[in-house]
């Protein structure tokens, strides 16, 4: 399913760029850091369905080196495996400030943080992940590490009533 705003390869606006190929290819390298760098810890992966969508929605940490949504993606992967469909939402910024960057995430499943994109990934029977904060949320003060900040966007919250 492509979108009707998909203006050009790798724009982020295609749900049909996603490439298992590639996502398996960078697997270890993510795993090194994931079990070695990060030393990612999560649980409760037992309670999302095997046959139906997920919203997740999560807060970023790391200021400049930000890893929770590749990190997540990891581990959905290795959960569910690489053909399970996700896409993860991700900042209109990242196209304009590091387009190689942006074309290799669109190869593992980011798609332009839009509710459009959201929808149509749900359409397509995907599930989603998205970090509504931003950059509200990555560069917030050290002392606020605790808290989540969600700079005001509500949106993954109509998303998920609407889906349910």
């Amino acid at each position: 399913m492509t979108n009707t705003l998909h203006q050009k390869p790798g724009d982020g606006w295609s749900l049909d760029e996603r490439n298992p190929q590639v996502i398996q290819s960078w697997m270890s390298v993510w795993g090194w850091f994931y079990q070695y760098y990060f030393r990612v810890q999560t649980e409760g992966w037992h309670h999302i369905p095997s046959d139906e969508q997920v919203l997740i929605v999560g807060s970023h940490n790391g200021g400049l080196v930000s890893p929770d949504m590749v990190m997540m993606i990891y581990d959905w992967f290795r959960h569910f495996g690489t053909q399970r469909l996700v896409y993860g939402l991700m900042h209109r910024h990242i196209w304009e400030l590091n387009p190689a960057l942006a074309k290799e995430a669109v190869a593992v499943g980011a798609v332009r943080a839009n509710p459009k994109m959201a929808i149509a990934a749900f359409q397509k029977g995907a599930s989603v992940l998205v970090y509504p904060g931003g950059a509200q949320d990555v560069f917030r003060p050290h002392s606020q590490r605790n808290q989540i900040q969600f700079a005001g966007r509500k949106g993954f919250i109509k998303l998920a009533l609407r889906q349910n």
